[in-house]
């Protein structure tokens, strides 16, 4: 049936797929990302081989962590002084001369200090995605990209751990990271041809003609301090990251002692974990109409801690899984939004140094957490966390809907706020 007048198809993931520079960075990082799971098996055990610590295992976690909070304003004002794709190819074979690094090493302070530099690059190479995903895709197709992303990012995580694995017996830790490392190296190929299907941010800036400043992260910052929209977004996540996040490091002690499984069984829940994030992804990246952004923002969030309170009452694994994967459903269909909004909010020519200082204090909120709820485990019962957690998610998406302006859930809602 012909649609009236005026009125145009809405986009759908086939348009999405139909554009060259969007299809090859899906190849490009569908590659790495299959990578990536790889050195998520070898890094650890290469780590526990060489220094037997558990200490240094933790130590690396913090390691990888650490660059997210410290350095993603200054990424995003780096992204927006350079052509962004080329520092998605530098940044790429960068990280691949770190893995080296790491194959090499004989200390801990090689180990440490690759790791830290492939966390940095990735950092870098990650907002600058994110600040050139909107040319790329297109705003109007920009969600349905977001999505695409997830899903695949989720799904490659999935089959490249159970690959990971397989190369570890096979060729050891050492073989499953030199692996990773050609893989950087391929995602550099295969992006490279992009340079010209965006502009660089200095000319898109030069044309636009009033926007700020180049390469100033406080630009960036006031301009999220006063778009209630994006102080909005940044603020909310941080604090419902706070209540969330810091359950995932936690799941272990969930399995062992509240369920009485074996620590094996963690695996379940890291791939429904996976499933999760993408049931959420599509689901809101297939909303037929933006006005329900802020709903998943806030409902997501609210539905998140009520199913975090329902798996505190349970001790079969089956409803605990089942439970956990609508859990990781409600609150992914917010990252989704945040993923999108971002971006869409932010002028091309401050676009990365919004991105990354929005990620700044977002990651902020979820180390903070991450610690608080560590802290709380070590005191009492993981029923008790579980159930402090969800009520911490209830009362942040209640706070957030008595006291947010309705002007400004509507401005996230509306395509009226998307940069063009």
């Amino acid at each position: 049936m012909p649609l009236p007048d005026g009125v145009r198809p809405s986009p759908t993931y086939r348009t999405l797929f139909r554009r060259g520079p969007f299809r090859r960075l899906f190849v490009a990082e569908t590659v790495s990302s299959v990578g990536d799971a790889l050195s998520r098996v070898g890094i650890p055990i290469l780590i526990f081989e060489l220094t037997g610590s558990p200490l240094a295992l933790g130590t690396s976690f913090a390691v990888l962590q650490l660059p997210w909070v410290l350095v993603s304003g200054a990424a995003g004002a780096f992204a927006d002084r350079h052509h962004r794709i080329a520092l998605m190819v530098w940044s790429a074979a960068v990280e691949s001369a770190a893995l080296v690094v790491i194959l090499s090493a004989q200390s801990e302070w090689a180990l440490f200090g690759g790791l830290l530099v492939t966390s940095v690059m990735q950092v870098l190479r990650t907002t600058a995605v994110q600040a050139a995903l909107p040319e790329i895709s297109g705003d109007d197709l920009l969600a349905k990209a977001s999505a695409a992303r997830v899903v695949m990012v989720q799904a490659t995580n999935v089959g490249g751990l159970l690959l990971g694995g397989l190369i570890v017996a096979l060729i050891g830790s050492r073989g499953a990271i030199a692996v990773d490392a050609m893989t950087f190296l391929a995602y550099g190929i295969l992006v490279f041809p992009l340079r010209s299907a965006i502009r660089h941010p200095h000319r898109a800036g030069t044309a636009a003609g009033s926007e700020p400043r180049q390469g100033r992260i406080g630009e960036g910052a006031r301009f999220i301090w006063t778009s209630p929209p994006l102080r909005f977004l940044a603020l909310f996540m941080a604090f419902r990251g706070m209540a969330f996040i810091g359950i995932m490091p936690l799941l272990v002690v969930y399995v062992e002692h509240d369920l009485g499984a074996p620590a094996s069984m963690l695996a379940i829940f890291l791939v429904v974990a996976s499933a999760g994030v993408t049931l959420g992804s599509v689901v809101a990246g297939s909303a037929r109409t933006s006005r329900a952004s802020s709903s998943f923002l806030l409902l997501g969030s609210a539905a998140a801690g009520l199913l975090l309170m329902a798996m505190s009452a349970t001790n079969q694994i089956v409803w605990a899984t089942a439970i956990f994967l609508l859990c990781m459903a409600a609150y992914s269909t917010g990252n989704l939004v945040t993923n999108v909004r971002i971006p869409q909010l932010a002028p091309s020519a401050i676009r990365g140094r919004v991105i990354g200082l929005s990620w700044s204090i977002i990651k902020g909120g979820q180390v903070v957490g991450a610690v608080l709820l560590g802290v709380l485990a070590s005191e009492v019962t993981m029923e008790v966390v579980l159930t402090v957690a969800g009520l911490a998610l209830l009362f942040t998406a209640g706070i957030a809907k008595l006291v947010t302006r309705p002007a400004t859930l509507h401005e996230i809602d509306s395509l009226a706020g998307e940069a063009t």
